[in-house]
């Protein structure tokens, strides 16, 4: 379903780009029954009515002082984290701490159950589908680590790069791309609501990634 501009291809100069489309299911579905349209508040403070998905599960959670963290398990020996500010609190105060040593800390802090603000227990989850393109220009990397881009005579003769583009599309709904929707839960699958049950609704801006425990890369 990628669409590459016409109006980059000229006589004198070539383009290249890498596509990619990253697919990820849950490994535990969310039941469509639960899916409706709900307020989206938006970084501008506008409200936009979009599709979420809603499960009551178990999952691994972190009560950090700025923000909150959400661990759901994926197929494939990957995870899902996100990651929403407090309440008053806006998206670059979690975003400006956002690195790889972050990241790392993140990973680690999440299986330690005996850690402060670290649970894992019931929590009425409610996420918005999921479905980004991103469009990233390599060209000045390619340069910056000096891998030539001029000498690519069996690909383009002498014909100069003008770009390398790399353009990613990230998708995730209730179900799998290629799976059959689950209507509702069965009875011994379905967690009830306590008392202790945690209310996560990421219904303003958050940020998110995917870790494969396998390669230890976020893809």
């Amino acid at each position: 379903d990628f669409r590459i501009p016409v109006e980059v291809s000229t006589s004198g100069r070539y383009s290249f780009f890498d596509l990619l489309t990253f697919d990820v299911a849950w490994k535990d579905p969310f039941p469509t029954a639960n899916s409706r349209k709900l307020d989206f508040k938006c970084i501008d403070g506008s409200k936009r009515k979009i599709d979420f998905m809603s499960d009551v599960r178990i999952v691994d959670t972190w009560d950090a002082r700025e923000y909150v963290l959400l661990k759901m398990p994926l197929k494939g020996g990957l995870d899902f984290y996100a990651m929403q500010p407090k309440d008053g609190l806006k998206l670059n105060v979690v975003r400006s701490d956002f690195s790889s040593m972050e990241i790392d800390f993140l990973l680690l802090i999440t299986g330690q159950m005996d850690s402060r603000g670290v649970r894992r227990g019931s929590a009425v989850v409610v996420l918005p589908r999921l479905e980004f393109r991103s469009r990233t220009d390599f060209t000045s990397v390619m340069r910056d680590f000096r891998i030539p881009t001029s000498s690519l005579v069996r690909l383009t003769g002498s014909v100069a790069p003008r770009t390398y583009e790399q353009r990613v599309r990230f998708r995730l709904a209730e179900h799998g791309v290629n799976e059959p929707p689950l209507a509702q839960k069965p009875v011994e699958r379905q967690v009830r609501i306590t008392e202790d049950t945690k209310r996560l609704m990421f219904n303003r801006p958050f940020l998110f990634f995917v870790h494969d425990g396998e390669t230890g890369t976020i893809p």
